[in-house]
């Protein structure tokens, strides 16, 4: 019997299996002990009552029984623990990836805003209808000396009279395209007063799930006086400051179709100056 239990006990099929040794009522100890060495589990006294052969059988089974579950939900629970772990770990990554793409906004962020105030263009945010950022270029544009205070304002707020109903329009064909439009020429009403020509370009944005306006302005005032001058001198003689050839031909071809629309006549009269220059 104690060898049989041995190979039992050694063998990784068998070694499960509860083991009971019959013995008869004169054991000595010394049997008892080597029976459990030999992977005993209990003993029963001959002669064997049924009753109670039955019940102890029902207590190891019950005991394996017991003991198999236990292995059972250690198992699943170590089944959990390692999918909890991975999706920890994935969780990390992910978090990991967010912290790198959050750096790379805040970076790129940072560097949009730091060559937006070293701009010399004016650029200015605009979300539902309210400034959201203004730029250097822009407050020196306007003449404002506190950036706050241009904050919650709009554009439209420094638009003349004149020139409202076309930034009106534009901004609104902004929003309804969601893109970028072609720049039109308007003109501002700055804070000391003064009225300054630009060119303003402008495209949708997306901010805070808002759809928002950027508008970048160009000052072109020295441009068009620029323009201006080089148009007088065109049309205008240098020495006397009177229309020349030039004026004349485009101011009659101007009244001529006029006169073509209207259906009405035309009268030109010449007069000969005598000693003009003098």
């Amino acid at each position: 019997g104690y060898e049989v239990a041995k190979i039992m006990h050694g063998s990784e099929k068998t070694k499960h299996i509860p083991i009971a040794f019959l013995t008869a009522c004169n054991v000595e100890e010394q049997q008892v002990f080597k029976g459990y060495e030999s992977g005993a589990v209990d003993y029963l006294l001959k002669p064997v009552t049924p009753e109670i052969l039955r019940s102890k059988v029902a207590i190891f089974c019950q005991l394996y029984l017991q003991k198999q579950e236990l292995k059972q939900e250690i198992k699943m629970r170590q089944e959990a623990m390692a999918d909890l772990e991975k999706k920890q770990e994935e969780l990390r990554k992910q978090y990991a990836r967010r912290e790198e793409a959050e750096k790379a906004v805040r970076e790129s962020a940072l560097r949009y805003r730091t060559l937006s105030e070293l701009s010399p263009v004016g650029v200015i945010t605009q979300d539902e209808g309210s400034m959201s950022y203004v730029n250097t270029a822009a407050m020196r544009l306007l003449a404002a000396s506190d950036r706050e205070a241009l904050l919650g304002k709009s554009i439209e707020d420094f638009v003349p009279s004149s020139s409202k109903k076309v930034v009106k329009k534009y901004l609104a064909d902004l929003v309804r395209q969601g893109g970028h439009i072609d720049a039109i020429d308007v003109q501002l009403l700055r804070a000391d007063d003064e009225i300054v020509d630009v060119e303003m370009h402008g495209a949708c944005v997306l901010s805070d799930q808002k759809v928002g306006v950027q508008l970048a302005f160009l000052d072109v005032t020295e441009r068009k006086k620029m323009q201006e001058e080089l148009r007088n001198l065109a049309r205008k003689d240098g020495l006397t400051g009177v229309d020349n050839r030039r004026s004349f031909d485009e101011i009659l071809d101007r009244v001529c179709r006029m006169v073509v629309r209207n259906r009405s006549c035309l009268s030109l009269i010449m007069i000969d100056v005598d000693a003009f220059k003098a």
